[in-house]
């Protein structure tokens, strides 16, 4: 169990998207993202979940997963007998952007700003990416602290103490079957690691 105050870490992670908000609005009046989406679940996780962007519901609320991908999160746990008190999952975006890929490189800049602080608060042992998109800003941030490792087991380590797994979405898994057993062995990997059955 991490030595620290659960609440302090909850009141600084949403400081940080509160000012990582305001900040975004000086950038552009046109700006467009829907949020912040907050980070979810327990802040001194061993298990960070990391998706791409947040999903916008008919309702136009802005959730972190599809209801169909949250179902198929705590199915696959729930099989896995992982508790679920032990994982937190967040975006790469944290806002929802109707346009993604036009995004200014001074949002991008913020966005990865606080990503690479949001992982050095939570500590997880694990990070699990939900899709290519995740690993590409890992890399970006991270510098030469991050240490590529290939491995025929399907993982690399990041800063020499987080393991970091890359899968496909929960969304992609349920449209491709291929996707689908991807995804599981992954998720059965991600299961060794957590009860150390895997060494670094």
């Amino acid at each position: 169990m991490k030595n620290v105050n659960y609440s302090s870490i909850e009141k600084k992670i949403k400081s940080e998207f509160n000012k990582l908000n305001a900040s975004l609005k000086e950038i552009s009046t046109n700006w467009e993202g829907v949020g912040p989406v907050y980070g979810q679940g327990n802040f001194m996780a061993e298990i960070f979940i990391l998706t791409k962007a947040p999903f916008l519901t008919s309702s136009k609320k802005t959730e972190l997963l599809s209801p169909q991908a949250q179902t198929a999160l705590h199915s696959s746990f729930e099989k896995l007998k992982i508790n679920q008190d032990l994982i937190y999952l967040s975006s790469l975006l944290k806002f929802y952007f109707p346009n993604k890929k036009s995004l200014p490189l001074e949002i991008r800049s913020k966005l990865k700003q606080l990503l690479k602080l949001e992982i050095a608060i939570i500590e997880p042992k694990i990070i699990l990416g939900l899709g290519q998109a995740v690993t590409t800003w890992l890399r970006e941030i991270a510098g030469q602290d991050y240490y590529f490792q290939p491995r025929p087991e399907g993982y690399f380590i990041w800063k020499g103490q987080t393991f970091y797994l890359e899968a496909p979405s929960f969304d992609e898994a349920l449209k491709n079957s291929e996707q689908k057993k991807r995804l599981w062995s992954i998720l059965l990997l991600l299961t060794k690691i957590f009860f150390q059955e895997v060494e670094r």
